[in-house]
Order: structure tokens, then sequence, then C-alpha cells
């Protein structure tokens, strides 16, 4: 099982949050993202989790369909794949 990014774009107000994100992420292993504030760490986890969508790309996780830009995709199908817990607590609907 694998998630796979693929040209992830994120506009936070006239802020360009995130860019042309593409990476794989492989199960079994322990991934980090690191950089500094504002670097978007925050904001590709969150999509990434299912609680916030990309204006562009999408989100594939193993043989699930992918999350495209318009949203069809739940936090639901996403729980099962990523944990993610962030400093500032936010909770599935």
């Amino acid at each position: 099982m694998q998630i796979e990014l693929s040209n992830l774009h994120k506009t936070l107000g006239k802020n360009i949050a995130l860019r042309g994100i593409t990476d794989i992420y492989e199960s079994g292993k322990v991934h980090g993202i690191i950089g500094p504030n504002g670097a978007g760490k925050t904001t590709l986890m969150r999509i990434m989790a299912g609680l916030m969508f990309p204006v562009e790309g999408k989100i594939t996780y193993g043989d699930i369909p992918g999350m495209a830009a318009q949203g069809k995709f739940s936090a639901k199908q996403a729980k099962p794949f990523i944990g993610y817990f962030p400093q500032e607590p936010s909770l599935y609907p």
C-alpha cells in the first residue's frame, strides 16, 4: 500500500501554500515532513488526512480512487491509511 501525491497545489487567500507537490509514501516506513514555518507542512498533512482539499492535483491511497481537486474524497476514506495528530486538534465531522 502506498500514498501517492500528484501535483498538489493549494492557495490560502492570496498566499500559495503548496505548489506542485509530488511524492510517494510507502507503507511500513516512517516518513517525516520538515521545513521552516510557513512552508506548507500543516496544509499538506491536512490535505493528506482529508480535512482540506487542494485546488489542483490528486492523492491516491493504494487502490482507492484519487482525491480530485473538486473534493470527491472524504476524510473517512483517508482515516484507515494515515495517522495524523496535529499540534492544534482538528476532529473529523
